[in-house]
């Protein structure tokens, strides 16, 4: 078979242009095993003349696998919130899910949490490379809006709630779990007297899973044994296909 050299060039030029392919996003239930994560919440709240920010709080945590992939969220007043599409996506592609969002009113008189449900678009970006290891990376917008009834108006002086929140995460699909996130939430409360208050929350959380607890102990372990041994040139890492000893300078005697 003979093809032209123009018609060679358009094949390979093409060729090139073809993407990695699609990859199908999903969380894995492991049964009995947990996460290692640490949260670190931050709040704020703006009024007409003040912010009031307050501690910090960090907190270590170790949710079970089995219950965070089938809730699809490790924030307990954010259900369903990393969801994904049943086919392959790749970069640049966008879905929609749709996150349950539990507000807490008794400060305002309203005993029952507030459920409200909120459509949210997520987009694929270009992956991200953190330690050696590449991760997906995904970003996702919702925006709740909520009009009190007017009994409710009443008790608590609020009129509505509105809002914009945005999630930047990092999802190991090797594991089927998160890696890292970043939560901003802005939540604005309307009065009935015209004012109003911003509520800004932002949780960040990271996330080893089992095998990365176990590697990791392995690692130290290797390096401590390096160290009192007093082995030179030789680098223990994780990479994405397990533990590498890295050695340099191998010299040998002749013959």
């Amino acid at each position: 078979m003979h093809c032209k050299k123009g018609t060679a060039l358009s094949l390979i030029a093409l060729l090139a242009l073809l993407e990695a392919p699609a990859e199908v996003l999903t969380w894995k239930a492991n049964a009995g095993q947990q996460y290692e994560t640490r949260i670190t919440l931050r709040e704020s709240v703006t009024g007409l003349e003040s912010i009031t920010a307050k501690p910090v709080q960090i907190t270590d945590a170790a949710p079970y696998q089995e219950e965070a992939a089938t809730g699809q969220t490790t924030v307990p007043r954010l259900k369903r919130l990393i969801t994904f599409p049943k086919g392959s996506v790749e970069t640049g592609s966008s879905w929609e899910g749709e996150t349950e969002i539990t507000y807490d009113l008794s400060a305002f008189g309203i005993k029952d949490p507030l459920i409200l449900p909120a459509k949210v678009v997520y987009t694929l970006e270009e992956p991200m490379e953190v330690e050696g290891q590449k991760y997906f990376r995904i970003k996702a917008k919702w925006v709740p809006f909520y009009i009190l009834p007017e009994k409710d108006a009443k008790r608590s002086n609020i009129a509505r709630l509105s809002g914009v929140s945005t999630m930047d995460l990092l999802w190991d699909n090797r594991s089927g779990a998160p890696k890292r996130s970043r939560i901003s939430e802005e939540l604005q409360y309307r009065f009935t007297d015209g004012t109003a208050l911003l509520s800004t929350m932002i949780t960040e959380e990271s996330f080893n899973t089992v095998t990365e607890i176990v590697r990791a102990s392995i690692v130290s372990q290797l390096q401590e044994q390096i160290k009192e041994q007093k082995v030179e040139n030789v680098e223990v890492k994780q990479t994405e296909q397990g533990i590498v000893l890295s050695i340099e300078n191998i010299g040998f005697k002749p013959d």
